[in-house]
């Protein structure tokens, strides 16, 4: 990891700065367009299905409140979008019935539920919500990345990051893969500046604050993201020539705590709901185990993948390289910067290289937490290839991250990350 360029130039840092804001201003015109554009139809990018049983569940939170059904969703109330999400299907949600959401955590649901309150069901304002925390996101990430690269490399990163389409395409999105990605953004952020500093330095308390309230959140809005919310300071932790073991585990624990508080509490709204424990873990693991059994889910999905290789490829090979996620060859990429950072540290033509230590086995760890879920969850990965993809985003950061750091003079992030640290 590169040193912050605090003898960089003013005028050159200025310019880094307005590209990153130029950046970042392109995101949010581009997202709030779109949101004018559908109106109040849903979003055939960001989800429809979900997002029609999000504003169905919102409207009955309007109307029974945020208490009924143990704060559960009904994802069927009323009659909005009946062709959309579960509504069609009789035999999940029967006609006239409460059809009450139990597999996962309601925080989507409960911001739709403020937001048709506060902006009176016009979902075109609604989506301002989800785009105006995306941008935010964005801008911390930007400002961390500042901290960690300095302000030349924090721009190259967030401009090729701003050409990747899942960077921003849900971010109107009304469901829960808006909020849990810009989450994911958040929590970058904070551990790129968290591992910024020198080992055995005191971390501010408000950084592992908040790293506990964003996996908090996270845990609160989704099951999907467990793996990269809990595991994502290994890279960053990697990636420092002096590994501060301390660091890692309390970074790891507080991400796990805030993500594990989050569901404990579904779990007592389960028993609220049901009335008995052993009834809210049952569904639990009958959900998990639908999630996760690959077979018989096959012909369900209507699709004939090859079993987990065959999955695993389609993700890798054809999923991320779309136009709708990354739209390039990401596994060329990571080829690419796993072949730079081997190069000793010299010049070649006009570039300094430099060979960033346990680089390799940061990326190794960011792409094996991406595919986690993907692997362990593969009925639901088989599924849900319009939006769980995204998961990839996490690797691709590393794989940019790690390519910046190695294009530069020394290997160490902000002032902590020397060059007299361990070999790794």
């Amino acid at each position: 990891m590169p040193t912050s360029e605090r003898e960089s130039p003013t005028l050159i840092r200025g310019l880094a700065v307005a590209l990153i804001a130029w950046v970042i201003a392109a995101a949010g015109g581009a997202q709030i367009r779109t949101a004018l554009q559908r109106g109040n139809q849903l979003s055939e990018i960001a989800d429809s299905y979900s997002e029609a049983d999000a504003l169905r569940s919102a409207e009955g939170y309007e109307v029974k409140g945020f208490f009924a059904d143990a704060g559960l969703p009904d994802i069927a109330y009323g009659n909005q979008f009946p062709k959309d999400g579960v509504k069609p299907h009789k035999d999940w949600c029967p006609p006239g019935k409460p059809c009450i959401y139990t597999h996962y955590p309601p925080g989507p649901n409960w911001v739709a539920g403020m937001l048709r309150i506060v902006f009176h069901g016009n979902l075109a304002a609604m989506r301002l919500f989800p785009i105006l925390v995306t941008l935010l996101a964005m801008a911390y990430l930007a400002a961390s990345l500042v901290e960690a690269m300095g302000p030349v490399r924090a721009a190259g990163a967030m401009l090729i990051f701003g050409g990747v389409p899942m960077f921003t395409n849900m971010a109107h999105g009304l469901h829960y893969q808006s909020y849990a990605f810009a989450l994911q953004l958040a929590e970058l952020g904070i551990l790129a500046r968290l591992f910024a500093r020198p080992a055995g330095a005191r971390i501010p308390t408000g950084l592992w604050v908040g790293l506990g309230l964003i996996a908090f959140f996270q845990g609160w809005m989704d099951f999907d993201y467990a793996f990269m919310t809990v595991f994502a300071p290994l890279p960053f932790a990697l990636l420092a020539p002096r590994l501060d073991g301390r660091r890692l585990v309390l970074a790891v624990l507080v991400a796990g705590g805030g993500f594990t508080f989050a569901h404990l509490l579904h779990v007592v709204q389960l028993v609220v709901y049901f009335g008995q424990f052993d009834r809210a873990i049952g569904e639990l693991r009958g959900s998990a185990g639908f999630r996760y059994n690959f077979v018989p889910l096959e012909a369900w999905c209507q699709t004939s993948i090859g079993g987990l290789t065959g999955l695993v490829m389609d993700y890798l090979f054809i999923q991320a390289p779309a136009d709708r996620y990354l739209g390039v060859d990401m596994m060329a990429r990571a080829v690419l910067v796993s072949v730079l950072v081997l190069v000793p540290r010299g010049r070649l033509g006009g570039l300094t290289l430099t060979a960033p230590r346990r680089a390799h086995l940061a990326l190794l760890a960011a792409f094996l937490i991406s595919v986690l879920w993907i692997v362990i969850m593969q009925n639901h990965a088989a599924c849900h290839r319009h939006f769980l993809p995204r998961h990839l985003f996490f690797f691709y950061f590393f794989i940019v991250f790690v390519g910046l750091s190695a294009l530069g003079s020394v290997a160490a992030v902000g002032s902590s990350f020397e060059e007299t640290g361990d070999g790794g």
